[in-house]
């Protein structure tokens, strides 16, 4: 693998600059700074979902993660009866309406509600990425309901549609330059060249203009021009368009000593815009090395498959129309070993990294579209690396002298299905939200019961979840006879401002609670008693999980930490064996005996024969 030769006196002594940069920026992955959201779902409502309210709520309120399009926004509110109940006066709430990549609050008023039950569907388009997202709610005002469950927004397949077809004509764009190098060195390869010089220019052309249409067909027609002017979306988009049409200039073939740079700078400038346009640079925080990363992982991915796709319709076309010798084509094939191998180790890599941030626990794999998604993904990945490596050494086997044109075609199959996942992917929505990943300690259960001095203290949260609440304290005195009565109850949750509980009777308190978060509850619970100095009790509670958080399948501990971690660990093993891969090639080492025979072009006769591991 590699060229063979002396090795190098200058840079055999130790590591290479490459290796050195490898393993930085490897650690400075492991240390990436926290998640970023993607697309704008649903974190908060008022009122929440199964909720059951004595009164009708005056307004409606649906909390995103990121800013949302209002013109683009879609609310229903249906009755039991199947009437719809109007929702005027919408408007977005963030805390700065200038910035259009905050998150943002959906508020709209409602009529008078009677008792009964309601549905409410919601869509909306992020002005960050220019996704649209849904879904659904019920409460009820006097009838108790059952919580629809927040559901998973499904991508678009017009989106992922557009997505796929930007990636696969990217892909093309890529591949057929190495392809062309690849064959360049073979006899009459040159009608085979031409119709990848044709395969790239489309490919290019194609993303060019899916690039284009995007933004026309999901954003604007909602949201106005406007929309690539607002906010930084039209800046972002901007990049990946420069990309994409350098890449077309490459391929319109410029004066030679221009056609590298335009090359190098259109897919630099293409990849970057795509992971800006992408879950890397969701939210005003975006993470810069996430952003590289992305980009990485996509030159890497897309390299790799756009050049396996070019060099199959290249074998295709040599055996029904071009006839190339076998030889030199497996010579040629066994070359692109090297570029293929890099593009799978920066792939797998940042592939890892990235994934820390989009699935946060076993669950969010296993329990999401999102999460299964990806794990079909690998899938399809890793049974291509395996006819990958079928491929590989079928080319460097002493007894197989025929081109494996059928793996090779199988291979490119796959990676094609690669691309198609990973454009289902960009328009999903990741498995990183609170609900799917548990940090804390586990939920309060029942009561909590102390002494307080001479009280007796139980005190505990009903119902014991987000949302609103009651916090029911009991207090007895032990002692006979009592000194005094409890003449008041002061409750205090976290760092709030105390609150006096209101007397049930019989020793018995309650305080109501608006709005409980989910995880850690400081209670401080102050009692008074007539003629006696007050005494204070501290309860540690916790809140549990929201009513629509799904049942714990694997495990729903953080994972996050552990790709990052493992992203670095894979990173320094490949740079290892490429280290050693490398050293290996430099002492040049003898090249395998090749048994010589006639051999055939595809089924045609032809002279050509190898000698000594060289092409004539």
């Amino acid at each position: 693998m590699g060229a063979r030769g002396a090795p190098d006196a200058r840079r055999a002594g130790g590591p290479s600059r490459g290796l050195i940069f490898l393993a930085f920026l490897l650690l400075l992955l492991g240390l990436g700074s926290p998640s970023a959201s993607a697309h704008a779902y649903l974190m908060s409502s008022n009122p929440p979902d199964g909720a059951t309210l004595e009164s009708g709520p005056a307004e409606l309120r649906l909390g995103f993660s990121e800013h949302v399009v209002l013109g683009a926004t879609r609310i229903s509110v249906v009755d039991g009866a199947g009437h719809h109940v109007p929702v005027t006066g919408v408007r977005i709430v963030t805390e700065d309406p200038a910035d259009t990549e905050e998150p943002a609050e959906i508020v709209g008023h409602l009529p008078v509600l009677h008792h009964g039950s309601y549905r409410v569907t919601w869509q909306t388009l992020s002005s960050d990425d220019l996704h649209r997202t849904s879904g659904l709610l019920v409460f009820g005002v006097g009838t108790k309901v059952d919580a629809a469950a927040r559901q998973e927004s499904p991508p678009a397949p017009d989106q992922a549609g557009l997505d796929a077809l930007l990636l696969l004509g990217l892909a093309a764009a890529l591949g057929a330059p190495l392809g062309r190098r690849v064959l360049a060195p073979i006899p009459g390869s040159v009608d085979v060249r031409r119709a990848l010089t044709v395969l790239g220019r489309t490919g290019a052309l194609l993303a060019l203009a899916t690039a284009l249409l995007f933004p026309l067909l999901e954003g604007i027609a909602d949201a106005g021009l406007g929309i690539m002017t607002t906010g930084s979306y039209g800046l972002r988009w901007s990049v990946r368009e420069v990309g994409l049409a350098l890449l077309l200039t490459h391929h319109l073939r410029p004066p030679r000593r221009h056609r590298r740079a335009f090359l190098v700078a259109g897919a630099g400038l293409a990849a970057v815009g795509h992971a800006l346009l992408g879950h890397a640079a969701a939210g005003s925080g975006w993470d810069p090395v996430r952003v590289g990363a992305t980009a990485a992982h996509l030159l890497a991915a897309l390299a790799w498959a756009g050049s396996v796709g070019c060099l199959a319709v290249a074998l295709l076309t040599a055996r029904f129309r071009a006839g190339l010798p076998v030889v030199p084509v497996r010579s040629a094939l066994r070359q692109f070993a090297v570029p293929a191998a890099g593009c799978v180790s920066v792939a797998a890599v940042t592939g890892v990294y990235l994934a820390s941030d989009v699935v946060v626990s076993l669950d969010s794999v296993v329990d999401t579209i999102y999460g299964r998604s990806l794990l079909l993904k690998l899938a399809l990945a890793s049974a291509v690396a395996v006819l990958a490596c079928v491929n590989h050494r079928r080319l460097r086997g002493p007894r197989d002298l025929d081109v494996p044109l059928r793996t090779v075609l199988a291979e490119a199959v796959g990676l094609v299905l690669v691309l198609g996942a990973t454009a289902f992917l960009v328009s999903g929505q990741p498995a990183n939200q609170d609900r799917l990943v548990d940090a804390g300690p586990s939920p309060t259960h029942g009561q909590i019961a102390r002494d307080v001095g001479a009280l007796a203290e139980t005190v505990k949260v009903r119902p014991n979840r987000p949302g609103a609440a009651v916090v029911l304290v009991d207090v007895f005195d032990t002692r006979r006879p009592a000194p005094g009565q409890v003449s008041a109850v002061s409750v205090r949750l976290g760092r709030g401002a105390p609150a006096l509980a209101t007397p049930l009777g019989d020793g018995h308190w309650s305080l109501a609670v608006p709005e409980l978060a989910p995880g850690p509850l400081p209670v401080r619970v102050t009692v008074t008693e007539s003629g006696a100095v007050p005494v204070t009790g501290h309860y540690d509670w916790v809140v549990g999980p929201a009513a629509d958080t799904p049942a714990v399948h694997l495990s729903r501990a953080p994972i996050s930490s552990a790709l990052r971690a493992g992203s670095v660990v894979l990173g320094l093993l490949l740079a290892m064996g490429w280290s050693v891969a490398i050293r290996r090639s430099r002492r040049g080492r003898s090249p395998r005996p090749v048994p010589t025979r006639e051999e055939t072009v595809f089924g045609v006769e032809a002279g050509d024969a190898e000698v000594g591991g060289r092409v004539p």
